[in-house]
């Protein structure tokens, strides 16, 4: 199934965006690719970025990270198969903590689940900490290690 999770939030008076899209099926073993093909990127300032397929490597593994930050969040631990599709974002607006996000938002959403009041506050305070740290911080809260 396909899903898109984004995340456009201002908190005082800070703004953050970015967009990943993904497929996502049950499999027996759990899986993740990006396929980004974006072949004509804008990197100006102000506007929209949508991956190309080289390059952003920090942007892809922030995606990977919130997938998998995603399925460790859920109650049930099944193995799937995803297929990061579109990861778009903004050099002023997106991090990679604001990525993760998306992409953990595009996994509860395509498996239809809804944060508790507790989980949302942890997820307001991991966005809203990320404000306040340089573009390429990636929040340590975020980062699952199964090793």
């Amino acid at each position: 199934m396909d899903s898109v999770g984004k995340l456009l939030r201002t908190l005082n008076g800070i703004t953050a965006f970015a967009q990943v899209e993904l497929t996502i099926v049950e499999s027996n073993k759990e899986n993740i690719y990006i396929t980004c093909c974006c072949d004509n990127p804008n990197f100006s300032q102000g506007n929209l970025i949508e991956v190309p397929e080289k390059g952003f490597d920090s942007w892809k593994q922030a995606a990977i990270t919130g997938v998998k930050y995603g399925l460790d969040k859920l109650p049930q631990k099944n193995n799937y198969t995803i297929t990061i599709t579109k990861i778009l974002g903004s050099l002023v607006d997106s991090n990679l903590t604001v990525i993760a996000l998306s992409a953990a938002n595009a996994i509860w959403k395509a498996l239809n689940y809804v944060l508790n009041k507790q989980e949302m506050n942890i997820f307001d305070v991991i966005l809203i900490e990320s404000f306040h740290k340089p573009e390429d911080y990636l929040h340590p809260q975020l980062i699952i290690d199964h090793n």
